[in-house]
Protein backbone atom coordinates (compact mmCIF):
# COMPACT_ATOMS: atom_id res chain seq x y z
CA UNK A 1 0.00 0.00 0.00
CA UNK A 2 1.26 3.48 -0.85
CA UNK A 3 1.40 6.43 1.51
CA UNK A 4 -1.16 9.17 0.84
CA UNK A 5 1.29 11.93 1.77
CA UNK A 6 4.12 12.32 -0.75
CA UNK A 7 7.58 13.75 -0.12
CA UNK A 8 10.49 13.42 -2.52
CA UNK A 9 13.16 10.86 -1.63
CA UNK A 10 15.58 13.72 -0.94
CA UNK A 11 13.16 15.39 1.48
CA UNK A 12 12.50 12.11 3.28
CA UNK A 13 16.23 11.46 3.61
CA UNK A 14 16.89 15.02 4.83
CA UNK A 15 14.15 14.86 7.46
CA UNK A 16 15.11 11.42 8.72
CA UNK A 17 18.89 11.94 8.65
CA UNK A 18 18.67 15.21 10.59
CA UNK A 19 16.24 13.55 12.99
CA UNK A 20 18.75 10.76 13.63
CA UNK A 21 21.48 13.33 14.29
CA UNK A 22 19.20 15.29 16.64
CA UNK A 23 18.34 12.16 18.63
CA UNK A 24 21.93 11.21 19.37
CA UNK A 25 22.92 11.27 23.04
CA UNK A 26 26.44 12.45 22.16
CA UNK A 27 27.78 15.01 19.71
CA UNK A 28 30.07 12.58 17.93
CA UNK A 29 30.04 12.74 14.12
CA UNK A 30 28.05 10.03 12.34
CA UNK A 31 29.52 8.53 9.19
CA UNK A 32 27.49 8.54 5.99
CA UNK A 33 27.56 4.72 5.93
CA UNK A 34 25.98 4.54 9.38
CA UNK A 35 23.23 6.98 8.40
CA UNK A 36 22.60 5.15 5.10
CA UNK A 37 22.36 1.80 6.88
CA UNK A 38 19.97 3.16 9.51
CA UNK A 39 17.76 4.69 6.80
CA UNK A 40 18.07 1.77 4.36
CA UNK A 41 19.26 4.28 1.77
CA UNK A 42 21.91 4.52 -0.91
CA UNK A 43 25.10 6.13 0.40
CA UNK A 44 25.46 8.03 -2.89
CA UNK A 45 21.95 9.53 -2.75
CA UNK A 46 22.17 10.28 0.97
CA UNK A 47 25.61 11.81 0.40
CA UNK A 48 24.15 14.32 -2.07
CA UNK A 49 21.39 15.21 0.40
CA UNK A 50 23.86 15.61 3.28
CA UNK A 51 26.15 17.78 1.15
CA UNK A 52 23.24 20.10 0.38
CA UNK A 53 22.40 20.26 4.09
CA UNK A 54 26.06 21.01 4.85
CA UNK A 55 26.13 23.82 2.27
CA UNK A 56 23.31 25.52 4.17
CA UNK A 57 24.75 24.83 7.67
CA UNK A 58 21.89 22.55 8.70
CA UNK A 59 24.57 19.94 9.32
CA UNK A 60 28.33 20.21 9.62
CA UNK A 61 30.62 17.83 7.79
CA UNK A 62 33.77 16.79 9.62
CA UNK A 63 36.57 15.21 7.61
CA UNK A 64 38.98 12.47 8.54
CA UNK A 65 38.83 9.00 10.06
CA UNK A 66 36.81 10.29 13.02
CA UNK A 67 34.67 12.51 10.79
CA UNK A 68 31.06 12.42 9.74
CA UNK A 69 28.04 14.63 10.20
CA UNK A 70 26.67 16.55 13.19
CA UNK A 71 23.86 19.07 13.44
CA UNK A 72 24.85 22.56 12.36
CA UNK A 73 23.83 25.98 13.66
CA UNK A 74 20.78 26.32 11.38
CA UNK A 75 19.27 23.20 12.94
CA UNK A 76 18.67 25.28 16.08
CA UNK A 77 15.84 27.22 14.42
CA UNK A 78 15.01 25.25 11.28
CA UNK A 79 11.76 23.27 11.19
CA UNK A 80 10.93 20.10 9.31
CA UNK A 81 8.76 22.27 7.07
CA UNK A 82 11.83 24.35 6.19
CA UNK A 83 13.56 21.12 5.15
CA UNK A 84 10.55 20.16 3.06
CA UNK A 85 10.63 23.47 1.20
CA UNK A 86 14.42 23.32 0.80
CA UNK A 87 14.14 20.11 -1.21
CA UNK A 88 10.60 20.11 -2.64
CA UNK A 89 9.95 23.84 -3.01
CA UNK A 90 6.98 25.81 -1.70
CA UNK A 91 3.89 23.83 -0.76
CA UNK A 92 1.00 24.94 -2.93
CA UNK A 93 -2.16 25.87 -1.12
CA UNK A 94 -5.27 23.97 -2.21
CA UNK A 95 -3.42 21.34 -4.22
CA UNK A 96 -5.54 19.28 -6.58
CA UNK A 97 -4.79 15.56 -6.55
CA UNK A 98 -4.95 15.68 -10.36
CA UNK A 99 -2.52 18.63 -10.44
CA UNK A 100 -5.14 20.76 -12.19
CA UNK A 101 -5.66 24.50 -11.80
CA UNK A 102 -9.43 23.96 -11.77
CA UNK A 103 -11.24 20.78 -10.77
CA UNK A 104 -12.83 19.04 -13.78
CA UNK A 105 -15.87 18.36 -11.55
CA UNK A 106 -16.37 22.02 -10.65
CA UNK A 107 -16.18 21.39 -6.92
CA UNK A 108 -13.60 18.92 -5.63
CA UNK A 109 -15.14 15.48 -5.07
CA UNK A 110 -13.13 15.29 -1.84
CA UNK A 111 -14.58 18.55 -0.53
CA UNK A 112 -12.14 20.23 1.86
CA UNK A 113 -10.56 16.93 2.97
CA UNK A 114 -7.39 17.38 0.88
CA UNK A 115 -6.89 20.95 2.10
CA UNK A 116 -7.49 19.91 5.72
CA UNK A 117 -5.01 17.04 5.46
CA UNK A 118 -2.41 19.28 3.83
CA UNK A 119 -2.84 21.97 6.48
CA UNK A 120 -2.54 19.39 9.28
CA UNK A 121 0.73 18.10 7.83
CA UNK A 122 2.00 21.66 7.28
CA UNK A 123 1.34 22.59 10.92
CA UNK A 124 2.94 19.39 12.21
CA UNK A 125 6.10 20.05 10.17
CA UNK A 126 6.19 23.74 11.15
CA UNK A 127 5.95 22.90 14.87
CA UNK A 128 8.97 20.59 14.89
CA UNK A 129 12.38 22.23 15.13
CA UNK A 130 15.16 19.86 14.05
CA UNK A 131 17.36 20.36 17.11
CA UNK A 132 14.42 19.80 19.49
CA UNK A 133 13.16 16.49 18.16
CA UNK A 134 12.44 14.12 21.05
CA UNK A 135 14.79 11.28 21.83
CA UNK A 136 13.39 8.29 23.69
CA UNK A 137 16.86 7.26 24.89
CA UNK A 138 17.60 10.72 26.33
CA UNK A 139 14.22 10.81 28.11
CA UNK A 140 14.76 7.34 29.62
CA UNK A 141 18.28 8.15 30.80
CA UNK A 142 17.07 11.40 32.44
CA UNK A 143 14.30 9.64 34.33
CA UNK A 144 16.64 6.87 35.51
CA UNK A 145 19.10 9.40 36.95
CA UNK A 146 16.43 11.20 39.02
Amino acid sequence: MHCFIKFSDATNLAIHATSLLARRADDQPVKIGQLAQALHASEAHLGKVMNRLAQTSVVLSKRGPLGGFVLGPRAQEMTLFDLYEMFDGPLRQGSCLLNQEKCPFGDCIFGDAVNHAQETIRRALQERVISQLPDKKKKKSKTKKQ
